[in-house]
């Protein structure tokens, strides 16, 4: 059975309960390659989590439309089926890279 790749989107990594979800989710499937969490900006404290399938946009500006080129790059290449986005502002790029 193939499993579809799925991205899931995230503002930022910063202490939250959306933050605690998306840990559990990638820790509980530390073996699964087909998942992926992109982060669309720096905090000086974030959620560590243990996965190698974890990406994040080297901002700290929380309004930057600027990883919007480098996700619909990342979503072609690893040619994502599935796009999960946590939090408004990755609702809204989600809703953008549809």
């Amino acid at each position: 059975m193939k499993k579809n790749k799925t991205l899931h989107i995230i503002d930022s990594l910063g202490l939250g309960g959306a933050q605690t979800v998306v840990k559990g989710i990638f820790e509980f499937q530390t073996n699964n390659s087909n998942i992926f969490l992109y982060s669309l900006r720096r905090k000086k404290i974030e959620t560590k989590i243990n996965h190698k399938n974890i990406f994040i946009f080297n901002s700290k500006r929380k309004f930057s439309f600027k990883p919007l080129k480098n996700l619909r790059k990342f979503i072609e290449e690893e040619k994502i089926e599935i796009l999960h986005c946590h939090l408004f502002r990755a609702q809204i790029f989600g809703w953008i890279l549809k």
